[in-house]
């Protein structure tokens, strides 16, 4: 049993990095005026990921506007 619980707590950590990352995108787009390609390269994140954080962006985005 301790391994899944420290699997479930390692996927949690994981989520919550890439949604403070997400943030951190939104803001050096909003207050810098970069786009989100050189919002992703000024914080190192890997092309491989983009894609997903162009979703996170995408959704963070459309939460704020509400």
């Amino acid at each position: 049993m301790c391994n899944y619980s420290d699997f479930v707590e390692n996927r949690g950590r994981k989520e919550g990095i890439k949604e403070g990352e997400a943030k951190a995108l939104v803001n050096l787009m909003q207050k810098l005026k970069m786009t989100i390609e050189q919002a992703l390269d000024t914080l190192s994140i890997p092309e491989a990921e983009w894609d997903d954080y162009r979703m996170r962006v995408a959704q963070l985005e459309a939460h704020l506007a509400q």
